[in-house]
């Protein structure tokens, strides 16, 4: 016996939680074949919910596996004929039949595509039926009409000639498809309503069986009197969600046609939904009192267009026979309305997150109501999501704080409670706010109005010992009377616990307090953007280096970037990611949208960080000058990223990169350099064989150097006027980057392009370990006769290889006739030819 089947059934469960939690059906499904006790334990955990989203995250719809998905069942289509497979036949309607079986007539063996479906009890010994606790779907539309396409496979004549039946036109006639349905869709309509009704019946044949033990179940509103029929089943049901099937609720009102449905029709049907709704509710509540605790209604696309205001009501007439949430661990969109139906009955003491960035406009009227704010009810928050255009929120928790400071005696301010005492001997802040029930904010994403700071330093202030990720999103507008400069960090306090710093300014430039990072010593994300797009180096005043030993992610925009001290990348031995840049002027070239960052004239940018240029010759009366105008600490680019990754550089920064620095990068997969600059031609760069060596001995008597490689660069863009020769050329991929694998131009002059392609032409294609691995190559669109010139033409097998999944569709002709370097032009699709054409 192995060793799992020997553990307690109790210890055994523990571990299969632990493998839920973290969503590993990979290895609870490999359980199921272990040991019958083994299986017996695990099932539960696989199937109590089994088509919550978690379990069908791998299946993604990207493009490819969308193709796929023609051929091959996904994870809802063994799924559902699994479930299915355990029910009788005789309990299925003709429409699944006709899916499901080869021959709808003969009920002794059934046989399906995939299973087979007995008329009694199955052979196995794993009962999943009985596991089920939820069939509940959070998006019915995406459940329905995209994943269970084994419903939805070309109707085979068996299933044609039913629907030519009379009998399926009475099952039409019963109940048809909505009046805007039909006069919007494209597909024949019988043949959709089969497919439709179909799917209908799967749902109701899985739950029928199981309606007693269900805790949670989405109902078609569709059919809704076949569940009215059985309400007094769902004797352990609390959670219900009606979902609406657009075919038959399409658009319940604006979508009618003048002189075919009246907009009276509509109200009518819409209000009788409602009643249908409310009726299953009501009757629920009488039979199994308290038991109910959620309604979810009106959430689908089909009511979009329909009065919010109105959807509400609804919504809260469905609350307000229902208990209170029940000390509920979050508030957001999905409980807000059932939370306001009885909002001081709720208890809030246990909630960990709250979120109101997609709650109605009139919620933040409720949540700060004079002053006081729901949110300093929920004493155990965490977790704080919000967005808001109200000054002064957040002075509650500052007073709270004052109070919780107080020479020599802090407050407890729990519900029931007002009690003083001293701290502690050796108890630390953290342990403070605990013990004197302060709010434990640790992370906070909020949007705020950034024309002024005072929210932003009331939060550090209150949540300093706390507060671990901070995220600011301007809110600034239109319509508000905003400042040209702001300034953030001034007065901040120490953030010792604070590991990520995220500033967003969109609208008006962005000054930093010189402190403000001495205040984050622990940070390991840093970024700050504004939208600076233009500058004098006069007026930039760097920042002091900070000591930012933990430090992973830095991404700077604009005047963050500008100010920033590189001395502090003297401390940064832990950095995997760096960005540096200015906002972008968005102009369109060449019939592509390209952005292009401003870069001070060339003059100006070097005198500001004291570059001379031919300072052997310089007068001493120029250098005089120059040491007055140098106020910027120089980038040496001699720092050593051993973990660097990502590197992104625009303007000047990319202007004035040096390529020795990527000698301390060894593990860097990804370069951009961007000096697309507002002044075309004013900012070129030449990269020379000397750019691209690093030296190995700096002694008096010998000076040697070796060539620059990053073995692991996989992805690399060069954007803008960069000047590069052949010889030069050959040597940047061959031997700097021999592995590039994407390689992204923008803007680059016709005769390094030039030099790029003959370059391409010359290096070997059979990509084993040691040569380039180029695959695909993105470049600035070139007029028609640049690419008969150049040898760029249409790829005729791109669509093949897109049909195949990706699968390369080359005949021996076309290798012989192309490189193997995919072409990117405005879209991808382009090839080259091997040889120049003549």
């Amino acid at each position: 016996m192995d060793p799992l089947s020997q553990l307690p059934v109790e210890c055994l469960q523990q571990i299969l939680r632990v493998f839920d939690d973290n969503n590993d059906f990979t290895t609870l499904s490999r359980l199921l074949v272990t040991s019958k006790h083994i299986a017996s334990v695990t099932l539960p955990f696989l199937y109590r919910d089994p088509y919550r989203s978690a379990f069908h995250e791998p299946y993604r719809s990207t493009f490819h596996e969308t193709q796929l998905r023609v051929c091959n069942p996904s994870p809802y289509d063994i799924l559902t004929y699994t479930l299915l497979s355990r029910l009788s036949v005789a309990s299925l309607p003709k429409t699944l039949l006709l899916i499901l079986t080869s021959d709808p007539t003969d009920t002794s063996s059934a046989t399906t595509t995939t299973t087979t479906i007995t008329t009694g009890t199955t052979k196995s010994s794993l009962d999943y039926l009985t596991q089920i606790r939820h069939l509940y779907f959070k998006h019915w539309e995406l459940a329905w009409e995209c994943n269970w396409r084994f419903l939805s496979l070309d109707l085979d004549p068996r299933q044609l000639e039913y629907i030519q039946s009379d009998e399926f036109d009475r099952v039409y006639q019963s109940n048809p498809f909505a009046w805007g349905y039909i006069h919007w869709t494209t597909e024949p309509i019988l043949q959709e309503y089969y497919r439709i009704t179909a799917r209908l019946d799967a749902f109701w044949c899985l739950a029928e069986p199981i309606l007693e033990q269900l805790q949670s179940i989405t109902i078609p509103i569709s059919r809704i009197k076949q569940y009215h029929k059985v309400v007094g089943r769902f004797k352990n049901l609390e959670s219900v969600h009606f979902a609406t099937t657009q075919p038959f609720e399409d658009l319940p009102e604006g979508n009618e046609d003048e002189g075919n449905v009246d907009n009276g029709t509509s109200k009518r049907r819409k209000l009788e939904l409602v009643q249908e709704m409310m009726w299953f509710v009501k009757e629920h509540i009488q039979l199994f009192k308290g038991k109910l605790r959620t309604v979810k209604c009106l959430e689908d696309a089909v009511w979009c267009m329909v009065d919010q205001e109105y959807i509400q009501r609804v919504q809260m007439s469905f609350y307000r026979l229902l208990p209170p949430l029940s000390r509920p661990t979050h508030l957001g969109n999905d409980n807000w309305l059932q939370f306001l139906a009885y909002p001081e009955s709720v208890d809030l003491s246990h909630v960990r997150e709250f979120n109101n960035v997609f709650l109605p406009k009139t919620a933040e009227d409720v949540i700060f109501i004079d002053k006081h704010s729901i949110i300093q009810r929920c004493r155990s928050l965490r977790k704080l999501f919000i967005h808001s255009e109200s000054p002064g929120k957040f002075k509650w928790a500052v007073k709270e704080k004052r109070v919780f400071e107080m020479r020599g005696w802090n407050i407890v301010t729990g519900n029931n409670h007002d009690e003083r005492r001293p701290v502690a001997q050796g108890e630390t802040s953290q342990q403070a706010h605990r013990i004197h029930d302060l709010i434990p904010l640790e992370y906070i994403d909020i949007g705020l109005p950034l024309s002024s700071t005072d929210d932003l330093e009331d939060i550090v202030f209150a949540f300093s010992q706390t507060l671990k990720h901070l995220t600011i999103r301007s809110l600034d507008f239109l319509y508000m009377e905003l400042p040209d400069i702001i300034h953030v960090g001034k007065g901040w306090i120490d953030l010792p616990a604070l590991t990520e710093l995220h500033l967003n300014q969109r609208v008006c430039r962005m000054v930093l307090d010189p402190q403000l990072l001495a205040h984050c010593p622990s940070l390991i994300s840093l970024r700050l953007d504004d939208n600076t797009r233009e500058y004098s180096c006069r007026d930039i005043v760097p920042c002091p280096p900070a000591l930012l030993e933990r430090l992973d992610h830095l991404h700077l925009t604009g005047w963050p970037a500008l100010t920033f001290n590189p001395a502090t990348l003297s401390s940064t031995r832990e950095l995997t990611h760096l960005t540096l840049q200015i906002a972008s002027w968005g102009l369109e070239e060449y019939g592509e949208y390209h952005g292009r960052e401003f870069i001070p004239p060339v003059e100006e940018l070097k005198r500001s960080y004291g570059i001379l240029e031919g300072s052997p010759a310089c007068s001493t009366a120029a250098a005089t000058d120059l040491e007055r105008d140098i106020f910027r600490p120089r980038w040496t680019w001699d720092w050593h990223f051993p973990l660097l990754t990502h590197l992104h550089l625009t303007s000047e920064f990319a202007y004035l990169f040096e390529f020795k620095f990527l000698y301390g990068c060894p593990a860097l997969t990804t370069l951009w350099l961007d000096i697309t600059s507002t002044i075309p031609g004013e900012h070129t760069r030449d990269i020379s064989i000397a750019d691209l060596s690093v030296p190995i001995s700096l002694s008096s008597s010998q000076r040697t150097t070796d060539h620059l490689s990053l073995p692991c660069l996989s992805q690399l863009e060069l954007s803008g006027e960069w000047m590069i020769d052949d010889s030069v050329m050959q040597q940047l991929l061959t031997k700097t980057f021999p592995r590039v694998e994407q390689l992204r131009l923008q803007l680059w002059t016709m005769t390094t392009l030039e030099s790029l392609l003959k370059v391409l032409r010359t290096l070997p294609q059979n990509h084993d370990d040691k040569t380039n691995k180029l695959r695909s190559l993105f470049i600035t669109n070139p007029t028609l006769k640049d690419r008969a010139r150049l040898g760029i033409v249409e790829d005729p097998n791109f669509h093949y290889r897109i049909n195949n999944n990706g699968v390369d569709g080359n005949s021996n002709d076309d290798m012989n006739e192309f490189l193997e370097v995919s072409l990117d032009i405005l879209g991808p699709g382009y090839r080259l030819l091997k040889h120049l054409p003549e």
